[in-house]
């Protein structure tokens, strides 16, 4: 029987090969692709419907498949990565205008990737007379929370018109705090949550067999008194008597240490009461909310890159935080 050779459909002609996806007529020199391409111009619009349930509200992929009965499992994790890419291609959303001031609220989540220490680097941007924050695109780094570390976060989350409208920075006691807080010139409040958790975890409160329990309950009233009170004239005689519990050969020396150091640090707890105007936030409870939703909906991530994503496409779509100041009646600009 004989071999049937496939002809062009404009001339009947022989046809040959032209690359390896096209094909070319020898009497009209016609080309066409063997694969015709999707037609129209690459998709700009993402439905982000998929990517909140997954990412804000904790939802599985799987728990997806109710809502595209048509896709697999399997096409539907290739669709929430094509929508992150998309996402990850756009820029950042978050625009603070430049007439304000703000406080700069930071944290760090720890992660271990084959051993090794990785750091998540989060900003939140309040402005001073409002009752929310803006987002900034996290980063991750490998390490420590180093200074520089935390420098070169900082740089890539602000540019250095926003770090000049900055007036105040909250954050936990990490060891480069201070530093940065000093060199920008900004006014630091440390975090009171941070603060009472640590004191909570030694009180003894309910161990009555526990040394010291009366001892560890004076620090732990009189360190609550110091954070919150007004009465300039009680200040003095609670920081003595802390210096005596202190100095108390039965006082645990954990204890002991934390009392000193927070004498040591005691202006920057009371900053949201000596600069009112700023509306400063006592504590990083805003920062840590946006870190639990980072934590719940990346912890089946292997790879740091992974994590960074995940969070910068959370941080785009979640964009604000309420985060309340300390004092409701602000001042003007």
């Amino acid at each position: 029987m004989a071999t049937l050779h496939q002809v062009s459909a404009c001339c009947q002609a022989p046809i040959r090969r032209y690359g390896g996806r096209r094909r070319q007529c020898i009497s009209c020199k016609r080309t066409w692709r063997l694969s015709k391409h999707k037609r129209g111009r690459n998709p700009k619009r993402c439905a982000s419907a998929l990517l909140r349930r997954i990412l804000l509200k904790g939802q599985t992929v799987e728990n997806q498949v109710s809502h595209y009965p048509h896709l697999t499992v399997h096409a539907l994790h290739k669709r929430v990565q094509r929508l992150i890419r998309l996402f990850l291609k756009r820029p950042s959303a978050v625009s603070p205008p430049l007439q304000d001031r703000y406080i700069l609220i930071a944290d760090g989540i720890w992660h271990t990737f084959q051993g090794k220490k990785w750091v998540l680097f989060l900003f939140l941007l309040k402005p001073r007379s409002l009752d929310y924050a803006y987002l900034l695109d996290p980063l991750i780094l490998p390490g420590k929370e180093s200074y520089e570390n935390w420098t070169t976060a900082l740089q890539r989350a602000l540019s250095q018109e926003l770090q000049s409208r900055v007036i105040a920075f909250v954050s936990d006691d990490f060891r480069a705090s201070r530093r940065i807080a000093d060199e920008h010139g900004w006014v630091h409040q440390l975090c009171h949550f941070h603060l009472i958790a640590a004191l909570q975890s030694r009180r003894g409160r309910w161990k009555q067999k526990i040394p010291s329990v009366s001892l560890r309950e004076e620090i732990y009233q009189n360190i609550r008194y110091l954070l919150e009170t007004t009465e300039e004239k009680e200040i003095n005689p609670r920081i003595i008597r802390l210096q005596e519990i202190a100095a108390d050969p039965d006082c645990p020396g954990k204890l002991r240490g934390m009392a000193r150091e927070f004498l040591h640090t005691l202006p920057r707890y009371r900053n949201y009461l000596t600069y009112p105007a700023y509306n400063i936030p006592k504590t990083t409870n805003a920062v840590e909310s946006w870190g639990k939703i980072i934590r719940r909906s990346t912890k089946q991530l292997k790879t740091p890159s992974a994590v960074e994503d995940w969070a910068t496409v959370i941080a785009r779509l979640r964009r604000t935080m309420i985060c309340n100041g300390t004092h409701k009646k602000n001042q003007p600009n």
